[in-house]
């Protein structure tokens, strides 16, 4: 009958509604973790940097997240105070931080621990790999540990960006 087919419709439309609701849900939990949103747990690697000379500079932590990005990282935080995200910025501390660094405008000093969220094997061996990151360390002074967790919490969130000149379209 008529009202049979209209509760089918009604029903379907619900239905797709519902269905189209999760998938914006599932897009915007992704994009709140990749944007440094929202904090994530999840499989992965706890990378302890000690620096007993001071001699770890800003760009060997920079080169610490990039291979951890290029190894799958899907989260990354330092010393539980720096969210790592695109925008993310690395620089030295001042004289009156000491030997300390800056990562966007919040100072971390050693042992610089990294958290980091993927395949905890593939996050592992792109840190100790010939060349990479622990050698890297070692030759400065310093030294590296890695630990493999089944649970690693980053909560740190990111600082939010300045739209100056930019304005979301529709």
């Amino acid at each position: 009958s008529e009202l049979e087919d209209t509760r089918d419709e009604l029903q379907l439309s619900t239905n797709q509604r519902q269905v189209a609701l999760e998938q914006a849900q599932r897009r915007l939990d992704a994009l709140l973790l990749l944007s440094g949103e929202a904090g994530a747990t999840g499989t992965g690697v706890v990378i302890t940097i000690q620096d007993p000379d001071g001699s770890v500079g800003a760009v060997t932590l920079l080169n610490a997240v990039q291979e951890l990005r290029d190894a799958g990282a899907e989260a990354i935080e330092i010393n539980n105070v720096a969210r790592v995200v695109a925008e993310t910025w690395f620089g030295p501390g001042s004289a009156a931080t000491g030997s300390a660094l800056v990562v966007d405008d919040r100072t971390v000093r050693a042992p610089y621990v990294v958290e980091a969220i993927g395949a905890s094997d593939t996050l592992a061996k792109a840190v100790e790999f010939p060349g990479g990151l622990a050698d890297e360390v070692e030759a400065l002074g310093g030294s590296v540990t890695v630990t493999p967790l089944d649970s690693v919490q980053v909560q740190s969130l990111a600082p939010e960006p300045d739209a100056d000149f930019a304005d979301p379209t529709t």
